[in-house]
C-alpha cells in the first residue's frame, strides 16, 4: 500500500456480512482506502481470513446479524478498538435463489421465509439502535440488492424490494433525532 492517503483515511466503518461476497469486497476496498473496519459475520473461518489479511485495521465479531446483542457487540467493539464509529453498512443478506413459491418444499416454507425475513429485514432493524450508543452518531447505510424477475443477472441478490426498504428507512428516521440513516 502506498503512503498516499486514501479517500476513507481515518474513518471507522462497521460492515455486517463483511467476511464473504460483496461485504468482503467492501471491507477489502475500504481498508485499501485507509478505513478501520469492524466486521460482523457468522462465519468464524471467514473472519479469521479477514483478520489475517488486514491485521490491526479490522476488528472481527462472530455473531448473528438477526440479534440486537450481536449488533450491539459489534458497535461496542468498534468504539472500544477505534474510539468511534463513523458509518455502519447493513450489508448482510441471503436469498432463495429465485425459487418459485410453488417449488419450495411445503414443510420448509415457514422456516425459509422466516430466515430470509430475519436476515434481510430484521438484521437491518437491529443495527440503528446500537449505533446510537456510539459517541459519534454514526451514519447507517441500508441498500437493497433487488432484481426483477425478468433480470438476466446471475449473481446473488438478497431481496428486500425497494418499497420495503423505503418503509424501513421511514420507520428508522421517524424515530431518530439525527436522521442519519440512508437507503
Amino acid at each position: 500500500m502506498s503512503s498516499a492517503k486514501g479517500q476513507l483515511e481515518d474513518q471507522v466503518v462497521l460492515v455486517t456480512g463483511g467476511a464473504r461476497g460483496l461485504g468482503r469486497a467492501i471491507v477489502d476496498r475500504f481498508v485499501l482506502e485507509g478505513a478501520s473496519i469492524g466486521v460482523l459475520d457468522q462465519s468464524a473461518d471467514a473472519l479469521k481470513d479477514v483478520a489475517k489479511k488486514h491485521g490491526s485495521k479490522v476488528v472481527t465479531i462472530c455473531g448473528d446479524v438477526r440479534t440486537s446483542e450481536s449488533n450491539l457487540e459489534a458497535v461496542e467493539l468498534c468504539v472500544e478498538r477505534f474510539k468511534r464509529l463513523d458509518c455502519a453498512i447493513a450489508n448482510a443478506g441471503i436469498w432463495d435463489y429465485s425459487l418459485a413459491l410453488v417449488d419450495h418444499e411445503f414443510e420448509r416454507l415457514d422456516a425459509a421465509f422466516d430466515e430470509i425475513f430475519q436476515v434481510n429485514v430484521k438484521g437491518r432493524c437491529c443495527l440503528p439502535k446500537p449505533r446510537s450508543r456510539s459517541s459519534s452518531g454514526a451514519k447507517v447505510v441500508f441498500w437493497s440488492r433487488f432484481r426483477t424477475p425478468d433480470s438476466t443477472q446471475t449473481e446473488a441478490a438478497p431481496c428486500i424490494p425497494p418499497a420495503n426498504m423505503r418503509s424501513l428507512d421511514w420507520c428508522a428516521n421517524s424515530h431518530s433525532s439525527s436522521h442519519q440513516l440512508f437507503v
